[in-house]
């Protein structure tokens, strides 16, 4: 059995790599948080952050800007048809779920590009919707619903819509 000196010997050795180990794994830790907070800010600037800022401004107020510039911009053609998902969460864990669901109506539709998703300028739902309905009461904007469905319908809404069924839009609601 080895003697108390030789087991003290030994725990001072556990120690020094385990006090190593930590200091390297600190390090590398702090390395890739500051390297995640470099590409965080180049995303940022990235032409993907740039569509999504263009493409909220075509939304807020698109009669201002120029379609055949803004289509340039973004490499899409913006006077063709289009097919648009809002979706909201007053949940602060709601933003996957309905991610998928985005997706998913949007592919079930025949969506073929990846989708762009543009958060509101104002930070609650309803204040959109005010403004919104602004538009829709001065005549800018024209909306029919024609029916609620659950996503877990849509593809037969694509269907219904593809067979000329819909004589309006229909909202999807998510469980």
């Amino acid at each position: 059995m080895p003697s108390w000196s030789a087991r003290r010997d030994a725990v001072d050795e556990v120690t020094a790599v385990s006090r190593e180990l930590f200091s390297y794994v600190d390090e590398l830790s702090d390395t890739m948080i500051r390297t995640y907070l470099v590409e965080h800010e180049v995303w940022s600037t990235s032409a993907a952050a740039a569509r999504a800022d263009l493409v909220g401004s075509l939304l807020s107020d698109a009669a201002a800007m120029d379609v055949d510039e803004a289509s340039r911009a973004l490499g899409y053609n913006l006077r063709r048809t289009h097919e648009a998902v809002v979706v909201w969460s007053d949940s602060p864990k709601g933003g996957p779920a309905l991610q998928a669901a985005k997706i998913e109506v949007l592919r079930a539709r025949g969506a073929t590009t990846t989708p762009v998703t543009v958060r509101p300028r104002r930070r609650r739902p309803a204040d959109r919707a005010g403004h919104q309905g602004r538009r829709v009461d001065d005549g800018r904007l024209r909306l029919h619903i024609a029916a609620r469905r659950p996503v877990a319908e849509s593809s037969a809404v694509h269907e219904d819509a593809a067979a000329g069924r819909l004589p309006g839009k229909t909202v999807l609601t998510a469980p």
